[in-house]
């Protein structure tokens, strides 16, 4: 606005009006127009808004509401409420705004000050901006108005993210993502696609707090993912799931008014077909290859350009186009396949603003690239999306393949016998936000594309990690996400094995961790007799002795909002190694970690190298336990121990060499404490590999803690939780994989039981709602039990209901230690202050 020669002025914004369906009294649930809700985040309809310059001072104008409102719509919030919760200067009534803005140009002299409105047409839709339209009765008369200059200032606002924009925007992402892994879980042949429309919408609400959708949902299978737009009126997702199709979809919510936009591409069948698999690993190398080349500087042109080079390369060896690539190239064959733009800017609109405006590259006129979004050369502070895709799509083929056509002869007749096949017939894409910083790109969230390793791989129930070792140096990071979350065997192996299986991760046995220093964010380990300290606050994976309930104790000491009691456990435990690595050919199958008896829990877990038995002892319902803690091995007792494995756990007989029952007697046995949880702020559960048990909730009584916690963590890290998924630490397991679930379910159902003792209604709706929790997130319908030790400390549980309320109202609480520690969320309040009172500067600063 400098150009237009106004060193200062008035910026008068109109926000979005509450419209009911055509002509009757239903109104749509209202969401705020995008560049108001930029500027101030206010939620109410019916607001104007005043920014004075040069001072940046900000003064929002509410409806003056009729008493009667609060019968049907409840308490009518005073100015004071406004003021406070979206940090503005000053509020005042709607009826006030031409006073308002009167003082602030200076009634005497009106013309010397501009007002500047918002008047522009959307380079993605072609319309013009909504609330534009008459605003004269807050112009006093003789004013000079703007309506030029404004709308690429602050479309060009939108185009860079500040950090803390793009925080709430990794959370929108990730409550996608989540919801994605969810409907991958339950998808199924014989399913309608609004099923599971209906399942993401469910997750995104009931466990992300999501109300709005960025976008309408695209469930399409089989033949409909060749339609770019499905799920509209015409075509609203309607089709039943075949087990031979892909399912193609995209989804994505809206949180705080950011959008979030991702699509996954699966195999119902959880195998890919030979001409499915062509397809993916085309848009998958597409998606690599864009993502390694993203950086500053980069035009996005270009980018879309690489997406033809790949998708063509891969389509040429599987017969599907001939010819040279870069004569394919030069004849923009790739429209072809993929008619749509790479990507799009995104933020408060799923195609944020800001792609074409007067100073940036202009839109082509070629056949593909003019239906890119943007032409920009990429700036650190950008988020964009990075769709690759690849149809088989009629309208486009029919006349492709026609005589006379200049793409016919790049195409070969196998291409329409993809196009005949439902299976193969979809946009398989995968998609995610994409944060452009100064040093390259890097993901806001996104659903694992390397589906493989998960469908195809029965030990895959990790998607990825990161480790570091001391000092500080990461050794290992893989591509596909984070994970951090439980203390139990199924986790821990499948981390071991691809450590061990990984060229350059370090492994380092014997770690025990020290001390934690929450506020420098550093653990302290010794091992191998030397001490190392480890800034936790870079690491994706920490696995030591003490690891969680030390780092919860300094965690509780650092946040007065926690009050933390401990005690020790009627529980004892030692381990009974095997004597060889897994190279050596010992294996257990999933259903073997976790064996409940009378005797107590085996809970088998690859540690180092080598497996070990975790025997524990439960000396208030095992009079004859006392012999597993004897301090030296005897004859007896060694005859004793390998009966006791052959009764209770016989997938170990054959991995234990004879030493090894020995050596079981000479080493330290154990016992865990008790941690209850009290006054805890739930905003985030910290959750550290390591030796305890105790992870997610307030401790349910002595020896029930561990696995009904478990349970809890494993739910939490399928996203399915009451209070979601344990932020970026998330986990997706396969549920057909992973079979020692039902044992904890099993275990989990039979604590239910002996609930039933309790005559607290409370208790016995919590364990129902873990239960049928379990039920939904793994498929697992009526789970049984056969072990009645536990059921004898069951009617000891203390309900955690009281603090099951206090967790969900404060899922959202930013941690003072959170930056450190762990990840937090955007809140309305304090955090939605920053935000308004960073965006309106930042107008200020950019006129």
């Amino acid at each position: 606005m400098g150009a237009a020669g106004h060193a200062d002025g008035v910026i008068l914004l109109r926000g979005g009006a509450e419209v009911y369906r055509y002509d009757s009294d239903h109104e749509p649930v209202f969401r705020q127009e995008s560049y108001f809700a930029h500027l101030f985040g206010v939620k109410e309809p019916d607001c104007w808004a005043m920014i004075e310059l040069p001072s940046g001072r900000s003064t929002l104008f509410i409806p003056k509401l009729a008493p009667e409102y609060a019968i049907w719509m409840g308490e009518i919030k005073a100015p004071s409420w406004f003021e406070q919760h979206y940090g503005v200067d000053a509020v005042l009534f709607v009826n006030e705004l031409q006073a308002a803005v009167g003082g602030a140009v200076g009634s005497a002299t009106p013309s010397q000050t501009p007002i500047y409105i918002l008047s522009g047409t959307n380079s993605d839709s072609g319309l013009d901006l909504a609330t534009v339209l008459p605003i004269t009765e807050g112009v006093p008369a003789g004013s000079i108005v703007d309506s030029r200059s404004l709308y690429t200032v602050a479309a060009e606002c939108r185009v860079r993210k500040s950090t803390e924009e793009v925080e709430v925007m990794r959370y929108a992402a990730w409550v996608s993502s989540c919801a994605h892994s969810s409907v991958m879980r339950e998808a199924r042949a014989g399913m309608l696609e609004y099923q599971l429309e209906a399942l993401f919408l469910f997750h995104c609400a009931f466990h992300g707090g999501c109300r709005h959708q960025a976008y309408t949902c695209i469930c399409a299978c089989g033949p409909d993912g060749a339609v770019l737009h499905y799920g509209h009126a015409g075509a609203p997702n309607e089709r039943q799931l075949l087990e031979t199709d892909m399912a193609l979809l995209d989804m994505g919510c809206e949180y705080q008014f950011y959008a979030s936009d991702i699509t996954c591409s699966f195999p119902l069948s959880d195998e890919f077909s030979a001409d499915q698999r062509v397809v993916y690993e085309a848009v998958l190398d597409s998606q690599r290859q864009i993502l390694n080349a993203m950086r500053p500087g980069v035009p996005w042109s270009d980018m879309h350009r690489l997406m033809w080079r790949v998708t063509l390369t891969h389509l040429s060896k599987a017969g599907l186009v001939r010819g040279d690539l870069e004569a394919m190239l030069e004849a923009n064959v790739g429209y072809i396949f993929t008619p749509h733009g790479l990507g799009h800017l995104i933020g408060i609109d799923t195609h944020d603003v800001g792609g074409y405006l007067p100073h940036t590259p202009k839109r082509s006129d070629v056949n593909g690239l003019k239906r890119l979004r943007t032409a920009r050369v990429l700036e650190a502070g950008m988020v964009l999306t990075v769709e690759p895709g690849c149809y088989f799509i009629d309208a486009l083929l029919e006349p492709a393949l026609a005589e006379g056509s200049a793409y016919r002869q790049y195409l070969v007749p196998e291409v329409e016998v993809y196009d005949s096949l439902s299976s193969v017939q979809q946009d398989d894409l995968e998609s995610y936000a994409i944060g452009i910083n100064p040093r390259g790109m890097a993901t806001l969230k996104r659903v694992d594309p390397n589906l493989e390793k998960e469908i195809d791989v029965s030990t895959g129930m990790i998607d990825a990690w990161m480790i570091m070792a001391p000092p500080m140096k990461k050794i290992a990071r893989m591509e596909s996400g984070t994970v951090m979350g439980t203390t139990r065997g199924s986790v821990v192996q499948g981390l071991y094995k691809i450590a061990i299986a990984t060229p350059g991760i370090e492994i380092k046995l014997g770690h025990k961790l020290v001390s934690a220093d929450v506020e420098n964010s550093t653990l302290t380990f010794f091992a191998d007799g030397t001490q190392h300290v480890v800034d936790y606050s870079r690491s994706r994976l920490i696995d030591a002795t003490g690891c969680w309930s030390k780092l919860r104790t300094a965690v509780a000491a650092a946040d007065p909002t926690f009050k933390v009691e401990t005690w020790p456990w009627e529980i004892h435990f030692r381990n009974l190694f095997t004597s060889d690595p897994p190279s050596g050919g010992h294996t257990l199958k999933p259903k073997d970690h976790y064996i409940f008896t009378t005797a107590g829990i085996y809970c088998a877990v690859l540690t180092g190298q080598r497996w070990a038995f975790s025997l524990s002892v439960n000396k208030t319902l095992q009079a004859d336990g006392d012999w597993m803690l004897a301090d030296a091995p005897t004859p007896e007792l060694v005859a004793k121990l390998k009966a006791h494995m052959r009764e209770h756990c016989p997938p170990a007989v054959s991995m234990i060499e004879e030493e090894e029952y020995a050596r079981f007697f000479t080493r330290r046995s154990f016992t865990g404490q008790v941690v209850r949880v009290s006054r805890l702020n739930y905003g985030e559960r910290v959750c550290f590999l390591g030796d305890a048990a105790h992870s997610t909730i307030p401790s349910t009584g002595e020896g029930m803690n561990a696995a009904l916690e478990d349970v809890r963590v494993l739910i939490d890290a399928l996203g399915s939780s009451p209070g979601g998924a344990s932020g970026p630490w998330f986990a997706t397991f396969n549920q057909r994989r992973l079979a020692d679930v039902q044992a904890i379910s099993s275990y989990a159902a039979y604590l239910l039981e002996g609930m039933k003792a309790d005559a607290a209604e409370r208790n016995r709706r919590t364990a129902t709602m873990v239960l049928s929790l379990i039920g939904q997130s793994m498929g697992l319908l009526g789970p049984t039990w056969n072990d009645k030790t536990f059921g004898k400390l069951a009617v000891k549980m203390a309900p955690y209901s009281e603090v099951y309320e206090e967790w969900q109202s404060q899922m959202k609480k930013v941690q003072p230690w959170g930056n450190r520690l762990i990840w937090y969320f955007a809140k309305d309040g304090g955090r939605k202050q920053v935000l308004a009172q960073r965006r309106a500067a930042k107008l200020a600063d950019a006129t």
